[in-house]
């Protein structure tokens, strides 16, 4: 076998003018307090020219050269609409609008309507309706453009969606959160329970047991009861249900006070039950 037989195809070299990395986010924006050299206008020139023939099929390349016109001459529209051309092609579209938002700080009153249009068009896509809107306007009171006309209505209907779903989502927020709320007693509710709770704790401490409206009307009656008998009290849910009812305290203290009142009670079943269950607990 001869040398030739023996030896293995080589792989084409690696080709790095093709190739070049770069990262997109670092480079140059322009030094907007340097002197521009008006002999770097031709190189920046044909440094677009060149970009704009190569970006489709090698987006670094025609960033690099666009990116050097940008640093000869930072506050030129031209170059950062051009930059901001290319990286919309490729999807980069928040840089690309980074760059339309630099041209228009740089240049106050002087902003041409390419940028504007290109600006708008960006924050459609981005569904940011608002800024869209306030950006085809300003575009379209430098130049009259039918496209932009219709993009016009179209983003303000679209914004005008928007904000009807934004508001009926709020709306749904604000009923659910107020549901999850806890229910407040009224005032008065709540300033008798005050009152109760601090006679019943005076009286007989902290035992959760006593901590319920009822104990108003029945601890002086129960001057003897202890640990033992509460937790049996505790037991009783339609007992302990009748005690956390501001209502029922209210009627009970009415009928001890005056037991032919607790006729016209006497086609209540809740409250009957209850009272049964009072009567049965401290008989």
């Amino acid at each position: 076998m001869s040398d030739d037989e023996s030896m293995p195809e080589l792989e084409t070299p690696f080709e790095l003018t093709n190739k070049i990395l770069i990262d997109k986010h670092k480079l140059p924006i322009g030094d907007v307090n340097k002197q521009f050299d008006e002999a770097n206008i031709e190189v920046a020139m044909q440094n677009r020219q060149k970009a704009l023939q190569v970006y489709k099929d090698n987006q670094n390349e025609a960033l690099l050269l666009i990116s050097d016109s940008i640093e000869m001459f930072p506050r030129s529209s031209l170059y950062l609409n051009t930059r901001a051309e290319i990286f919309r092609f490729h999807g980069d579209v928040q840089l690309a609008i980074r760059d339309l938002k630099l041209a228009i700080d740089r240049n106050g009153d002087n902003v041409q309507f390419k940028t504007f249009k290109l600006l708008s068009e960006l924050q459609f896509d981005c569904q940011d309706f608002s800024d869209c809107i306030a950006n085809i306007q300003k575009a379209l009171r430098l130049e009259n453009d039918p496209t932009l006309k219709e993009l016009l209505t179209e983003a303000q209907k679209r914004n005008q969606e928007l904000q009807k779903r934004q508001q009926e989502f709020e709306t749904q927020q604000q009923v659910k959160k107020e549901a999850e709320k806890p229910k407040k007693p009224d005032t008065q509710s709540q300033k008798m329970n005050d009152e109760i709770q601090d006679n019943i704790k005076n009286k007989y401490g902290d035992n959760p047991a006593f901590q319920s409206p009822l104990f108003k009307n029945l601890f002086n009656t129960a001057q003897n009861m202890n640990d033992d008998k509460a937790q049996e009290l505790m037991g009783n849910e339609v007992l302990m249900a009748a005690f956390n009812d501001p209502d029922f305290a209210r009627k009970i203290a009415e009928v001890a006070k005056d037991p032919k009142a607790g006729a016209k009670y006497s086609n209540d079943p809740v409250f009957m039950k209850a009272f049964g269950a009072v009567l049965g607990a401290f008989k």
